[in-house]
């Protein structure tokens, strides 16, 4: 029986210390990530550990050419679109509501509540319903922004995600109220709301690595609010990343 492998992990200035099995997945020094069927797998002698190759990529390695999928992602990937019978179909989680009927929607609202300075609309004083300017602090870039085309609104638990972990079996009142909550929403920069899509944190984590454990905490946190329900396989990785943050 070969020795298994030790690890640091580090996340949010954290480091931990883990013992993996022999068939962790290995990170180069060149970056590539290595599982076991990966044909330099027992070749690769210097390497960093990972518990799949998500962790691996999400560190900022790079899958091998030709890599299939780890369970984690496949799961995830396959879970996402549909939840049972049910397929997820966006337009049945209403969002962007205006709710007290004053032409700002919640997309409007968000961003009005959360720049830094008075925001500028593009009717004026007027019609002060479309935001147009203002400055924003995007925490998954750690940059700020000035431009609301610049931005989009995440849902920190995505939509589709909701739909896959219980979600799917909402009434209609419930995914509006959900999609329109302030609790889940936050201005970013469009590229990486667009990049995350509808993974969560077993599979993306904000490029800003001072903001990853607030993050997993506000998503730990609205999942917990809806009580949905990780997959048994990112629930672990998950685990042990609250573990690093001190979340537990």
């Amino acid at each position: 029986m070969r020795v298994k492998s030790v690890f640091v992990l580090i996340l949010c200035g954290v480091v931990s210390l883990y013992t993996l099995a022999d068939n962790a997945v290995k990170k180069s020094t060149s970056g590539i990530c290595h599982d076991t069927n990966s044909t330099y797998y027992e070749r690769t002698k210097n390497f960093e550990a990972f518990d799949s190759v998500a962790d691996c990529i999400n560190s900022g390695g790079r899958a091998v050419k030709n890599f299939a999928g780890n369970k984690v992602a496949s799961d995830n990937k396959s879970k996402t679109s549909s939840y049972g019978t049910i397929k997820y179909n966006r337009k049945t989680w209403k969002h962007w509501s205006d709710f007290d009927g004053d032409c700002q929607d919640t997309r409007a609202e968000v961003l009005i509540n959360q720049s830094q300075t008075p925001v500028i609309f593009d009717g004026g004083i007027l019609k002060r319903c479309r935001v147009t300017a203002g400055k924003w602090y995007d925490p998954y870039s750690d940059m700020y922004y000035y431009n609301d085309d610049d931005l989009d609104i995440d849902h920190i638990v995505p939509l589709a995600y909701s739909h896959a972990h219980g979600g799917s079996s909402w009434d209609s009142e419930t995914k509006e109220k959900f999609a329109n909550d302030y609790e889940n929403l936050l201005a970013v920069k469009n590229t990486l709301n667009r990049q995350k899509s509808a993974k969560g944190p077993a599979e993306w984590m904000p490029p800003n690595q001072q903001y990853r454990c607030e993050y997993l905490e506000k998503f730990d946190g609205i999942v917990l609010k809806y009580k949905l329900t990780y997959f048994t396989s990112e629930e672990r990785v998950i685990n042990r990343m609250k573990s690093a943050c001190g979340l537990n």
